[in-house]
């Protein structure tokens, strides 16, 4: 149980799973901008030292920031359903009579 534990912590870290353990690691880490940024650095590093790099990986990691930087806009530029017309808020109040 314990050295499932630690390989686990070492896919969440590292991303580079060797067993089931730091595969699951691994894949909950990619559910999160720590392990998509994670990647982005190691893949981009090693093409920036002329080293060979996971270009699939790096494509995906960089839409899955761009995807994640798309879905807090909204929220970022204050629209949501605290300052949204009272016609959006009101539950059964027919549209432009508030």
């Amino acid at each position: 149980m314990v050295s499932a534990a630690v390989s686990f912590g070492d896919g969440l870290v590292t991303g580079a799973p060797e067993d089931l353990a730091e595969l699951a690691g691994t894949a909950t880490d990619d559910l999160f901008v720590f392990g998509i940024t994670r990647d982005v650095v190691r893949e981009g590093a090693h093409l920036a030292h002329g080293e060979p790099a996971d270009e699939f990986i790096l494509v995906l990691a960089c839409a899955g920031l761009r995807v994640r930087r798309s879905r807090r806009r909204p929220a970022e530029q204050g629209v949501g359903w605290r300052n949204s017309p009272p016609s959006v808020t009101r539950v059964g109040a027919p549209a432009g009579r508030t």
